[in-house]
C-alpha cells in the first residue's frame, strides 16, 4: 500500500499514569501518518526487549484484525477498541509474560489493526494463542508466520522511519517509554 507522507509524529513519554497496559520493558515510539487520506497510528519498539536475542525468537507472527469501523476516520469505534484492548491484554498475559513471543509493533487505521510478534516457535505461539482465546468467543483475526531470525522486517521498518522513507515517522531519540502507548 502506498502511504502519503504527512506531518511527522511525536514520540511521547508514557509513565505509569499514561497507559492502561501493564509496563513492558523497553523503549517504544509512537507515530501518526496517513494512508490514502485515512489516519494511521503506530506504536513500536525502538530497541529489542532487554536481554532478548533475536535468534531465540526467529518467527515473525503477523496478526491482522479487520474491524468494520463506521467512523469517518476509519479508526476503531469504542466497541471495537474495547475488543482490541481485551484481545491484546489476553495475548500479553498468555504469550508475552510467559516468554513465548514479544510484541514489536502495532499499526492501526483504515479498518485494520496489525500486530507484529516475534516468537520462539510457531506451533507453541499458535497453541498459546488458541488457549488465550478459547473462552473468549471468536476474534476476527488472521495469522501469518514467516522466518525472520534476525528480525529483519522490524529493522527495515525502523531504518525506513529513521531515513524518513515511511509516512509513520517517529521523533526517534526525543522520548522514551517503559510502557507502550496505546493507539
Amino acid at each position: 500500500m502506498t502511504r502519503c507522507l504527512v506531518v511527522g509524529l511525536l514520540a511521547i513519554v508514557v509513565g505509569a499514569t499514561g497507559c492502561s497496559k501493564p509496563a513492558e520493558k523497553g523503549v517504544w515510539g509512537v507515530a501518526t501518518g496517513q494512508q490514502g487520506g485515512i489516519p494511521m497510528l503506530a506504536r513500536f519498539r525502538l530497541q529489542r526487549p532487554p536481554g532478548v536475542s533475536t535468534a531465540d525468537f526467529p518467527k515473525l507472527e503477523v496478526i491482522t484484525w479487520r474491524y468494520a469501523s463506521q467512523q469517518p476516520n476509519r479508526m476503531p469505534d469504542k466497541v471495537d477498541l474495547l475488543r482490541l484492548d481485551e484481545f491484546e491484554g489476553l495475548l500479553e498475559r498468555h504469550i508475552e509474560r510467559k516468554g513465548i513471543a514479544h510484541l514489536l509493533m502495532v499499526e492501526t487505521g483504515n479498518g485494520i489493526r496489525k500486530y507484529d510478534w516475534y516468537a520462539r516457535n510457531d506451533e507453541r505461539f499458535r497453541k498459546a494463542l488458541q488457549r488465550a482465546l478459547a473462552s473468549q468467543g471468536a476474534f476476527p483475526i488472521e495469522v501469518v508466520t514467516r522466518d525472520d531470525p534476525r528480525w529483519t522486517a522490524h529493522q527495515k521498518y525502523l531504518d525506513a522511519v529513521r531515513r524518513g522513507q515511511r509516512s509513520l515517522q517517529p521523533a526517534v531519540g526525543e522520548a522514551a517509554s517503559n510502557a507502550p502507548p496505546r493507539p
